[in-house]
């Protein structure tokens, strides 16, 4: 079926994160496969690859944070990706990034679909 639950969530290369990112990311996520349930039939999976590397040498504890998703869905593969020290805001980025591109996509069809009733209703 075309429920959400079906579609498979695989978040990867989350090691010793803070709870609050995590549940920043949870949230995102669900957030994004609610507004997809609406637009997406049969969607197949979402990944999310966290990457973080120590830029600044030994000195510098901070780390930079390099966020990729891919999306499947029938209409083909959706990537976006987002970099930031902050990883509250580059998951929100890369999830905000992605539903765009999908919407230009799935808007795109679902204008032209629309357009095509309306023509067929006028016809009657």
């Amino acid at each position: 079926g075309n429920r959400v639950e079906d579609l498979h969530i695989d978040i990867i290369g989350l090691n010793d994160e803070s709870v609050q990112f995590k549940s920043k990311l949870d949230k995102t996520v669900s957030e994004f496969t609610n507004k997809m349930k609406k637009t997406v039939d049969r969607a197949q999976y979402l990944f999310v690859h966290v990457e973080k590397s120590n830029k600044g040498g030994k000195n510098d504890h901070r780390f930079l944070y390099l966020i990729r998703a891919r999306f499947g869905t029938p209409m083909g593969m959706f990537v976006a990706k987002a970099q930031g020290w902050d990883p509250m805001i580059a998951i929100q980025e890369v999830m905000d990034n992605l539903e765009r591109e999908i919407f230009k996509k799935y808007g795109k069809t679902r204008d032209t679909w629309k357009k095509r009733r309306v023509l067929t209703k006028r016809r009657n």
